[in-house]
């Protein structure tokens, strides 16, 4: 599956606002694990969390999002329930929303540039 198809599937899901199940501990949908690693992950995640801490998700690029996916998956290594609070605040589904609408507009401007900007019937 590509990305795009990844989180939309996610977003999907996540719009029906789901509570996480522990049975002893979360068991978190293949959807959204599946949606984290759509980016590789970013090794230097401390000290890019605390720039983007305070960043709107709205204006956040696909650095800042792989800096939160792995902040995300991180925390969930060292607190039960980390990725839960995420989900179940809405903040999951705001970052695939945005990753979506980046990928988007990168394809879109990709197609721009090859074809000038005209449309083209086949594409």
């Amino acid at each position: 599956m590509k990305d795009i198809e990844i989180l939309s599937a996610a977003v999907e899901y996540l719009k029906k606002q789901p509570k996480v199940d522990f049975h002893p501990y979360p068991d978190y949908d293949g959807r959204v694990m599946a949606s984290l690693n759509t980016l590789d992950p970013d090794y230097d995640y401390p000290k890019n969390h605390e720039k983007i801490a305070d960043k709107p998700i709205e204006e956040m690029d696909l650095k800042d999002l792989s800096t939160m996916y792995t902040f995300i998956q991180r925390g969930e290594r060292f607190c039960d329930g980390h990725i839960a609070g995420f989900i179940e605040d809405g903040t999951l589904l705001k970052l695939f929303t945005r990753h979506i609408e980046l990928l988007t507009k990168e394809k879109k401007s990709f197609w721009r540039s090859i074809f000038g900007g005209k449309k083209n019937g086949n594409c």
